[in-house]
């Protein structure tokens, strides 16, 4: 169970302490704060503020009822899923993008269903907007920057650094409760997001999943608890070919541990499941093989922020032993931490005095280096800064200073322990 949101986090005072080298402390320390955070680590999700945008004047809403939906959708495209071609689309209140129809059933079932109804769910579950606060957005779009973005996430895998989008399909699930919610129940809300995604030859297709907030699982006619949303019969997420053979289901689906999509992926960032839908078998975007090309989020970082980045396009899950890396730099290679998180991987960079592209290598259980991939490594003077001094006239020796910085930034933290690095 988790919530993403932005916000600013209180400034944290600080005191500047003497040293053998007193020195004013200059602007280029707006990037040379390290932060050093300590636990416990709750589950991380993708905030709101890096979903694809929703909730504008191009968005369209569903009917506020129980049960409804968008009604009839014609594309301008004929987006491929699961082997056919479908030129209309169905947005359903209950967590579910189909196809030929609309499906209004409010019970998630298993897949393969017997209804033949081809069907995106990325989140099946009995949701009632009637009563709540919570939108369904949804539009279709050829927007420039929605495409720029889709064509990001889509390249961060090696087998599709050449994709090009040429059109997306947004829907969103926002703060959307559940039928029969009592009490407690009714501030009980999900928030998701499904991305169907289509390339310049209109033959492969995408979806893109991101999850900020599951916090309810059942609604009380699935026989879920109308204090909590739990028990009963849990969401459904996954897809269905209408062909009553073909499915795919995403891990924990139609189990308590639907919950947890805001904490698992596919791909190495909590909250995020991207698959590849076109063909007649559903595909993982990551490498099974024992060696690949990978990338990294963020694609970029400060030469001086000791940041962590995110391994994009390897399969990773909890029998992986270890894992291991090494940043190839001018004077040899440097060893990271790394660690495995769930089913994604995570590396910890050391401060480097070094601009532009440098090769990071890594080792997964006791294997050789078989997997690397390129990290742009940016002036401290390109960025901007993750922390921020607060009234920098006042940063001089003997002083009380605050600073402060994206709460998003450091959200699973309890308490921080801050070194400040100065140049003479």
């Amino acid at each position: 169970m988790c919530t993403c949101r932005s916000s600013t986090h209180s400034p944290s005072p600080a005191r500047i302490q003497n040293s053998p080298i007193s020195v004013l402390v200059p602007v280029l320390l707006l990037n040379l704060c390290t932060l050093l955070v300590q636990g416990p680590y709750p589950a991380s999700c993708i905030p709101v503020t890096e979903f694809f945008p929703f909730g504008t004047s191009s968005d369209q809403t569903t009917e506020r009822s129980d049960d409804g939906g968008s009604g009839r959708i014609n594309l301008t495209v004929m987006f491929p899923f699961f082997g056919n071609r479908h030129d209309k689309l169905y947005v359903n209140n209950n967590g579910v993008i189909s196809f030929f129809d609309e499906l209004r059933t409010y019970r998630p079932e298993d897949f393969p269903l017997t209804e033949k109804i081809p069907i995106i769910a990325p989140y099946w579950a009995d949701v009632d907007i009637s009563i709540s606060n919570g939108t369904v957005w949804y539009r279709e779009s050829r927007d420039p920057q929605l495409l720029a973005k889709a064509t990001n996430e889509i390249r961060a895998f090696s087998a599709y650094r050449n994709f090009q989008a040429y059109w997306v399909f947004v829907a969103t699930w926002d703060e959307v409760g559940f039928f029969g919610a009592s009490e407690d129940g009714l501030n009980k809300k999900n928030t998701f997001q499904a991305v169907l995604v289509l390339d310049t030859t209109g033959k492969l297709s995408f979806v893109i999943l991101n999850y900020a907030k599951i916090e309810w699982t059942t609604g009380s006619n699935s026989l879920g608890h109308s204090l909590t949303g739990l028990g009963g019969n849990p969401a459904q997420a996954g897809f269905n070919a209408g062909d009553t053979v073909h499915f795919f289901e995403i891990e924990g689906a139609g189990t308590s541990s639907v919950i947890n999509l805001t904490a698992t992926s596919n791909m190495g960032i909590p909250g995020k499941w991207i698959f590849r839908i076109d063909s007649s078998e559903i595909q993982d975007v990551c490498s099974q093989s024992e060696s690949s090309l990978v990338s990294f989020q963020p694609a970029f970082t400060s030469m001086l922020s000791a940041d962590a980045i995110t391994v994009n396009g390897l399969c990773l899950d909890t029998k992986v032993p270890s894992i291991e890396g090494q940043l190839e730099g001018a004077t040899g290679p440097r060893e990271l931490c790394c660690f495995l998180e769930d089913n994604s991987a995570r590396c910890y960079l050391p401060p480097l005095v070094l601009t532009g592209f440098v090769n990071i290598s890594l080792k997964i259980g006791g294997g050789g280096w078989n997997y690397s991939g390129e990290l742009e490594i940016k002036n401290i003077v390109d960025m901007p800064p993750a922390v921020i001094r607060d009234v920098p006239d006042e940063w001089m020796t003997g002083n009380t200073v605050s600073i402060s910085w994206k709460y998003g930034f450091l959200e699973w933290a309890t308490s921080y322990s801050i070194e400040i690095l100065a140049f003479k």
